[in-house]
């Protein structure tokens, strides 16, 4: 899965590599704004629609996205010189200033391509755990990939081995 870290204005992606190794290779980016939004493809000179003769800039482990404005961002990745391989997804990127994302909010949108969250980050922070510090012990709050991977790796823990009794 690709991890879209968010900073205001800014997304930070990290490709990680997976048994295939197709991220030893060069990338083929695209992102899209919203679940509506059309999937523009990464180029030299930015982020275009999809179109016949378009030149697809090549990204390897990571990439800065400094083009993003107010709004929900997904991006997804594949191998540049193989297209029959299927794209890897992110989960959303919360962009700019933009209000709350969950089930409890009814705006929570499955992210394509994955099976979605089982809690968003802003249910548990606005909504399960609202009223105490969700805070790091130096005074941090947790932020949103934090608070995804404690709950993946609750999921992970939670095996058929270690429950079956």
């Amino acid at each position: 899965m690709i991890l879209a870290t968010s900073v205001k204005n800014k997304v930070i992606l990290k490709l990680p590599p997976n048994k295939e190794a197709i991220y030893a290779r060069p990338l083929r980016l695209e992102r899209r704004e919203g679940n509506d939004g059309e999937w523009l493809v990464l180029t030299a000179d930015g982020f275009v629609a999809d179109a016949e003769g378009i030149i697809p800039f090549p990204v390897f482990l990571s990439y800065l996205d400094t083009t993003v404005q107010t709004g929900l961002y997904q991006y997804r990745a594949r191998a540049l010189e193989n297209q029959a391989l299927p794209y890897d997804y992110s989960a959303w990127a919360r962009c700019g200033e933009t209000g709350p994302v969950g089930y409890t909010f009814e705006n929570y949108e499955i992210p394509e391509g994955t099976w979605g969250e089982i809690q968003t980050a802003d249910d548990l922070r606005y909504t399960w755990l609202w009223g105490i510090d969700f805070c790091a012990s130096n005074g941090h709050p947790y932020t949103d990939e934090q608070i995804r991977f404690f709950i993946s790796e609750a999921i992970r823990f939670n095996t058929p081995e270690l429950c079956s009794g």
